[in-house]
């Protein structure tokens, strides 16, 4: 007898709200404070879980990690350049000239 198996995990999702707000955004509200799922399988959110300091929210975390990731890709970049030597000195003061 042939089973047709799918292989799933369940996945938990992370509600993403500022902590200053007590209700649930209306949908006149700023699109920018509204609250948006992030669809994790568990051992993602187990993992975020662990990353959480205490009294932090999943946004604040998420924030944190973004700000890192963003720091990381700068970091990187001026490595690159720096190693394959095509970094050209510039005079900020002559450049700012112009505004």
């Amino acid at each position: 007898m042939w089973h047709n198996y799918s292989i799933w995990q369940p996945c938990t999702s992370i509600n993403i709200m500022p902590t200053h707000r007590k209700r649930m955004p209306s949908a006149t509200s700023d699109p920018g404070s509204q609250i948006k799922r992030i669809p994790v399988k568990e051992p993602t959110w187990r993992d975020l879980h662990d990353l959480k300091e205490a009294g932090e929210s999943y946004d604040e975390l998420i924030t944190r990690m973004i700000r890192r990731e963003r720091d990381y890709r700068d970091w990187k970049m001026v490595a690159e350049i720096e190693e394959t030597g095509e970094f050209v000195a510039f005079d900020p003061d002559e450049i700012l000239q112009g505004d």
